[in-house]
């Protein structure tokens, strides 16, 4: 789960490179639309040309060696989003064109309003057409509509329920990806360079599946009354994403290559902490 640059619609809290990615059976771009983005994209490619981002890029670069600057401040308005810019503000019409639209509004606020120290970048992400991770059995979650607080029922509501579980199954749909990149590309072409990125978790830790999987409280009596059964979910979970990743290196689906800026620490959103083109 994570802190998309998009709407915040009820999903699940996306990367950026995923919330670009083309679904299937949406309507991309409708007339008008790619006006807009061009629009949108040469304002982004214009903040980024500024002699300013390449100073802030290299107070974070000191930053995270350790090494003495001014304080350096980043200011996500995470949930506040849906107030700067709901989505009624928008202008594009198609599903595509609207969260791309979104992206370059967002990057922009960042750079005219909001000020701080996040470096402007003439990139634009996109993520792999894909289906989320299948373990066998899933939670069932109740709220969370616009981004707003949830419950859920956790999926392993019995220990017997264990057996269902198995190792992530997911699916990349290439033609998909091969065509939303092109059309990022013909949109952005000499505007901002169209990056096919491979980013797939906020986090490798396993408690957050472990909780949906079993629900937050009961774990904390599990730990207690069933540590054998923590130990095997625990290690299926384990088992299942070194699998996962062994799958994604194997096939070049990660990005290899790390940012040129980021805050260090756990707070920041990943899609700032990775960069570069995933191996097509």
């Amino acid at each position: 789960m994570l802190n998309a640059t998009g709407l915040w619609d009820g999903a699940a809290l996306l990367s950026t490179p995923n919330f670009n990615a083309g679904r299937q059976g949406e309507e991309s771009l409708l007339p008008g639309d790619k006006g807009i983005l061009r629009e949108l994209a040469k304002k982004l490619a214009g903040q980024a040309a500024l002699p300013e981002q390449q100073q802030k890029r290299e107070l974070w670069r000191r930053h995270n060696d350790l090494q003495p600057t001014r304080p350096l401040v980043f200011c996500d308005p995470e949930n506040g989003w849906n107030e700067i810019l709901p989505s009624a503000s928008l202008r594009c019409r198609g599903a595509l064109a609207r969260r791309w639209e979104m992206v370059l509004r967002k990057e922009l606020f960042w750079a005219e309003s909001l000020q701080d120290d996040k470096v402007s970048e003439p990139f634009f992400d996109i993520g792999y057409t894909h289906t989320e991770d299948d373990w066998g059995a899933s939670e069932k979650q109740i709220g969370g509509t616009e981004g707003g607080s949830y419950v859920w029922e956790a999926a392993l509501s019995r220990e017997a329920d264990i057996e269902k579980l198995h190792p992530p199954a997911f699916r990349i749909d290439q033609e998909m990806t091969r065509q939303t990149v092109s059309l990022a590309e013909d949109i952005f072409r000499d505007l901002l360079q169209v990056r096919l990125t491979g980013v797939w978790w906020w986090s490798l830790g396993l408690t957050l599946n472990l909780s949906l999987l079993r629900g937050l409280e009961q774990i904390m009596y599990d730990l207690v009354e069933r540590p054998r059964l923590v130990h095997r979910l625990m290690g299926i979970l384990r088992d299942g994403y070194l699998q996962k990743l062994d799958h994604l290196e194997a096939n070049g689906l990660l990005s290899p290559r790390t940012c040129t800026w980021a805050p260090a620490g756990s707070g920041i959103p990943a899609s700032f902490r990775r960069a570069g083109p995933a191996a097509r």
